[in-house]
């Protein structure tokens, strides 16, 4: 039976052999527009001697670079009567590619605050991370989305994620690392969207505290993935032409071998027809990007 699927997929598509005619790539498949990218933290700790306070401590890269992002910040108050305090720290890697992903973490990404103290010392800390990207796809596209939030000691509502296009009354996608204590994880989430402006957005920040002596503390963490992709791109070349024919066929017949013939490809761009799903309607689809009109 997958035979026989895989020869009525190719006598669909494989009359376009004969006609050598290709359509490139977009230079880019995603142009950032705006951001609020920032680390931040701060620390505060009381004793009679007085109060050490660090402020708000941000660090944020210059409004017009969306490129890949590093840069941590840390600090840390002290009681100075007899010791002890809050301290914090948080970094993050990210940004975008200059081309088709938009990422944050090559592993984990990280915040945190805590500390501790005799009964005379009380204390307070936060830290947290902010991504959001505003960008605009210039044609329809394909995407893969992966990612990974959340930890201890949140506050409310806790860890934030949402996928949104420009004037659309409810997200894409949105997920919740609710407060305090909660992490989700997400894998090879995939669809298909429209040409248009789109925001992705991801806040999460962790907070401690203690009073009167004792000790306290918490932490995040957070990575993900967004990638874009061309429609028709199987052989993830940038291009869509007649290479890409075969590794079409295949993501149509047989996903597995799919995967282990083009390893380093993703199969969301077999979604020709824009509907989320992978089957036999894309091959229109995929003909006509092959021969626009």
């Amino acid at each position: 039976m997958q035979a026989r699927g895989r020869s009525l997929v190719s006598t669909g598509v494989v009359v376009l052999g004969s006609l050598a005619l290709s359509a490139a790539a977009a230079a880019q498949l995603i142009i950032p527009t705006a951001q609020v990218r920032k680390v931040y933290g701060q620390a505060t700790a009381t004793d009679g001697a007085g109060t050490d306070d660090t402020g708000l401590i941000e660090h944020e890269p210059p409004p017009d670079f969306f490129g890949i992002w590093t840069d941590p910040v840390f600090g840390a108050a002290t009681c100075q009567q007899d010791g002890g305090g809050m301290n914090f720290s948080a970094s993050y890697t990210g940004g975008w590619d200059g081309l088709d992903t938009i990422s944050i973490g090559t592993g984990l990404s990280s915040a945190s605050a805590g500390g501790g103290g005799p009964p005379t010392c009380s204390a307070s800390g936060l830290a947290g991370q902010i991504f959001q990207m505003s960008f605009t796809l210039p044609q329809n596209a394909t995407y893969s989305l992966s990612y990974l939030m959340g930890g201890n000691s949140m506050p409310p509502p806790g860890g934030v994620f949402y996928l949104t296009q420009m004037g659309a009354p409810e997200p894409i996608l949105e997920d919740l690392a609710a407060a305090p204590d909660n992490t989700v994880v997400q894998s090879n989430i995939r669809g298909s969207l429209p040409a248009g402006d789109y925001q992705i957005n991801f806040d999460i920040r962790t907070e401690a505290s203690f009073v009167n002596g004792g000790g306290g503390g918490g932490g995040n963490g957070i990575n993900f993935t967004f990638r874009t992709y061309l429609p028709g791109d199987l052989n993830c070349d940038g291009f869509v032409d007649l290479g890409d024919l075969d590794p079409f066929v295949l993501a149509l017949t047989d996903i597995a071998e799919y995967d282990v013939q083009y390893p380093d490809c993703d199969i969301s761009p077999a979604d020709c027809s824009g509907d989320s799903v992978i089957n036999g309607s894309d091959i229109e689809g995929f003909v006509q990007i092959l021969l626009p009109d």
